[in-house]
């Protein structure tokens, strides 16, 4: 499936744990067209556990991201 406008939201899940939803543009987790659960299982294998770990990297970039935009956003540099 491709997403047009696709933004990633991190929320936490009373059940889940941390968690990352892709969302087609939406702004709400209702939204979500993806799930995935940052919280590592005991029976996981290294593949998972990579896959994990790149996704909560790049959830962490993000918001790095949204943060510098919209400083400089209020800053009107650009």
């Amino acid at each position: 499936m491709k997403l047009d406008n696709a933004r990633v939201l991190t929320f936490r899940h009373p059940n889940m744990g941390e968690v990352v939803a892709i969302t087609d543009g939406g702004e709400s987790i209702d939204d979500a067209r993806y799930l995935v659960s940052l919280d590592r299982q005991s029976n996981e294998d290294r593949e998972t556990q990579t896959l994990r770990a790149v996704i909560e990297y790049m959830a962490e970039d993000n918001k790095r991201l949204r943060k510098q935009v919209k400083r400089l956003t209020r800053e009107g540099c650009c």
